[in-house]
């Protein structure tokens, strides 16, 4: 999300809190895992393919969807260490929105 939203992977990984080479590999391990191009890196700025822009819109919907779980865990008090624990496979796929959910979660 942060490639697509910033338009380089040096800026998105300053976003994220990560170095960029730390960003780039994360993103081209995904992009080795699903058999597809994820962003165009030929281009300034840098863009999402049509399956990356799909990948994009698809973490976003994730990424509310834990705003969700992080509801439902404040009403019943529920302790949060096992789900923060659980964040550490989406760091695979999406670092930077592991990273604002993690922060989501701690700060609350």
């Amino acid at each position: 999300m942060a490639v697509d939203s910033c338009g380089s992977f040096v800026d998105a990984a300053e976003e994220c809190k990560v170095s960029q080479p730390a960003l780039s590999m994360q993103i081209r391990k995904l992009e080795n895992t699903l058999g597809v191009s994820l962003f165009d890196r030929s281009r300034r700025p840098v863009r999402p393919t049509e399956i990356g822009q799909r990948v994009v819109v698809q973490a976003c919907l994730v990424l509310r969807e834990a705003g969700c779980v992080q509801e439902l865990i404040d009403i019943e008090g529920v302790v949060v260490t096992r789900f923060v624990s659980d964040l550490e496979f989406w760091s695979v796929l999406f670092p930077c929105l592991t990273q604002q959910i993690y922060d989501a979660v701690r700060n609350k």
